[in-house]
C-alpha cells in the first residue's frame, strides 16, 4: 500500500512499523513499540529532514506515541499481580448468553473507540492549536463515530485495488458501497462542523506552553511505564496545565510593528496591513474560489496574529 497511496508521514510511518512487526515476528522475536516508532521517524528524517516542522509528522507520531502509552492502562489490558506476572484471575470463564456476550463485546468495542479519540485528541490538541489555530472540542466524539466507517473504507477500497488487480470488472461493484460510506461521513463531517463551540479559531499557543504540555505527558507517561497505573500527580498537573491553557486563550497578540500579509484564497485577493500603532486594514477579501474565505482563511490568520478587531476594509 506505501506504493499505492501518496508517500506521507503517517503512510511512512505506518509502512515501517508494519514492517519491522512483521520481520520480528517470521523471526520469532518480540518487536518493542517505542524502537520501532523511532525507526520511522529516524528513516523519514533521513529521507526529508524538513518534516520534522511539518505538522504531518509532528502530529502523526505524538498522536501514536500518546496511544501506545496511555490507551492500554485506560482500557486495563494488562492487569499484573504484585510480582509483574499476569493476573491469572483474568483469564476466569465467565457463563455468557449470547445477547450478554454479545452486549459485552459491544460495550468493550465503544469503550475502546472513546478511550483511543479521547487519548488521541488530548495528545494532539495543542500541535493543533499551533499549526491550524482551531481547537475542535467535539473532536473525539466525532472520531469515535467516524472511525467504524472509515475502516470500513479502508478494508473494501484495499479488497477493490487487490482485486482490481486481477479481475477489473468484478471490482467495479464495490463502488456502490465505497460511494455510500464516504458519502456518510462527509455528512457527519458537514453536520459535526455545525455543532457549537464545533471550531474554536485562536492564535498560536506559546511555545513554552505546548512544551510544558508534552513534558507533563513524558512524566505521565514514565510512571505508567514504572507503577502499570497513571498516577495521581501527573493528572493533577495535566488539569493545571489544561486550566492555563483555557485561561490564556486566544493566547497573547502578536507584537507591534508593520506587517503585511497576502493569504493564499485561490482566484483572487486578500490582503491584510497591520501598521506600527496596532490599526489593521484588510484589502479586498475576495475569490471565485467556492468556500468561505472568512471562515476558512481570513478569520483564522486574523486570530493566529492575536488581532480581534478590523479598523478599516
Amino acid at each position: 500500500m506505501m506504493f499505492v497511496v501518496p508517500q506521507r508521514s503517517p503512510i511512512i510511518r505506518a509502512g515501517i512499523i508494519s514492517i519491522i512487526f512483521c520481520m520480528g515476528y517470521t523471526v520469532g522475536y518480540r518487536t518493542n513499540f517505542l524502537n520501532s516508532l523511532a525507526t520511522g521517524a529516524i528513516f523519514i528524517l533521513l529521507w526529508r529532514p524538513v518534516e520534522l516542522f511539518a505538522a504531518g509528522f509532528e502530529l502523526s507520531f505524538v498522536v501514536v506515541l500518546g496511544l501506545g502509552c496511555f490507551v492500554g492502562v485506560l482500557l486495563d489490558i494488562r492487569r499484573y499481580d504484585e510480582f509483574g506476572d499476569l493476573d491469572s484471575s483474568q483469564f476466569k470463564i465467565e457463563s455468557l448468553s449470547t445477547n450478554q456476550y454479545i452486549q459485552q463485546k459491544l460495550a468493550q468495542y465503544i469503550k475502546g473507540l472513546l478511550v483511543v479519540s479521547l487519548v488521541a485528541w488530548l495528545v494532539g490538541m495543542p500541535l493543533a492549536a499551533y499549526h491550524f489555530n482551531r481547537i475542535a472540542l467535539w473532536g473525539a466524539v466525532l472520531s469515535t463515530v467516524l472511525f467504524p466507517l472509515i475502516a470500513l473504507i479502508l478494508l473494501i477500497g484495499l479488497f477493490k485495488i487487490s482485486l482490481a488487480i486481477v479481475m477489473p470488472l468484478l471490482s467495479l461493484p464495490l463502488d456502490w458501497p465505497l460511494d455510500w460510506l464516504s458519502r456518510a461521513v462527509i455528512f457527519i463531517v458537514e453536520k459535526g462542523s455545525n455543532l457549537p463551540y464545533s471550531n474554536i479559531n485562536t492564535c498560536s499557543p506559546p511555545l513554552w506552553l505546548i512544551a510544558v504540555f508534552y513534558g507533563l505527558l513524558i512524566w505521565a507517561a514514565w510512571s505508567v511505564k514504572r507503577t502499570r497505573r497513571l498516577n495521581r500527580w501527573p493528572l493533577i498537573s495535566l488539569a493545571g496545565w489544561a486550566v492555563i491553557f483555557i485561561w490564556l486563550l486566544p493566547f497573547s497578540p502578536a507584537g507591534g510593528g508593520t506587517s503585511l500579509h497576502m493569504l493564499d484564497i485561490g482566484h483572487g485577493t486578500a490582503t491584510v496591513l497591520k501598521l506600527s500603532d496596532g490599526k489593521v486594514i484588510c484589502y479586498d477579501i475576495g475569490s471565485l474560489s467556492n468556500f468561505n474565505l472568512a471562515e476558512r482563511t481570513v478569520t483564522p490568520f486574523l486570530r493566529s496574529q492575536g488581532i480581534g478587531s478590523i479598523d478599516a476594509i
